[in-house]
């Protein structure tokens, strides 16, 4: 059994004009990461944000909140949240 040490956890930076299967790709990437490091507020901040692009809020809106239970002092997480909910109501 290998065991990758090599990947960091940083994401590259989504382009807006990214494709919904390139989009896919980098969220199965991002729930990988996750499943490694679930204590990293910052990959469920990114996965967030991937969902907010792909117009998934209501897992945006869990992907903020786990990121904001690892990182309750986050004013930005909190606000990203809020507008994931915004956008939910309408």
């Amino acid at each position: 059994e290998k065991t990758e040490t090599t990947k960091t956890t940083e994401a590259p930076i989504l382009k807006a004009e990214t494709g919904a299967e390139e989009l896919k790709k980098e969220e199965q990437r991002l729930i990988m990461e996750i499943a490694k490091n679930p204590k990293n507020g910052e990959l469920y901040e990114i996965l967030g944000d991937l969902y907010v692009k792909m117009n998934t809020f209501s897992d945006a809106k869990e992907s903020f909140e786990a990121a904001i239970e690892l990182n309750p002092y986050n004013e930005l997480l909190q606000k990203k949240r809020s507008q994931v909910l915004e956008k939910m109501i309408i």
